[in-house]
């Protein structure tokens, strides 16, 4: 079935405060809101997903994915396992820095922090 992953879009994105950002920026109700960002809302109107993609550069593509369940069996090559990917496992920097030495983890904020910095400069260019 369709689940929307709206919580991990958010913070991949950049996006610290995901129920803070849905309420200010795109005007949705903050008990909405939470319902939508934790899976516990089952519908989302064309307008607020509408917003949603204008307000994130984004498709409906890229906040759904395909959870397989028995009700809707697919085929391995099904276009919705091949188009609508799942969320990644760990969408807070937090929790996945668990998972590494101090000196793992300072390597990755490197590369992430070099990374931030190559997208800044890009972006400046765009602008110009």
């Amino acid at each position: 079935m369709l689940v929307l992953k709206l919580k991990e879009y958010l913070t991949e994105s950049g996006k610290q405060e995901p129920l803070k950002f849905m309420v200010k920026s795109l005007g949705i109700k903050k008990g909405k809101a939470y319902k939508l960002l934790n899976g516990k809302q089952q519908s989302i109107n064309h307008a607020e997903l509408s917003k949603l993609c204008a307000e994130l550069q984004c498709t409906p593509n890229d906040l759904y994915y395909w959870q397989p369940n028995n009700q809707y069996p697919l085929s391995a090559q099904h276009p919705l396992l091949q188009q609508l990917t799942p969320p990644l496992a760990i969408s807070n920097w937090n929790e996945a820095l668990k998972h590494f030495t101090a000196a793992e983890a300072k390597l990755l904020i490197e590369e992430v922090n070099v990374k931030i910095l190559e997208k800044k400069v890009q972006n400046e260019k765009g602008t110009l």
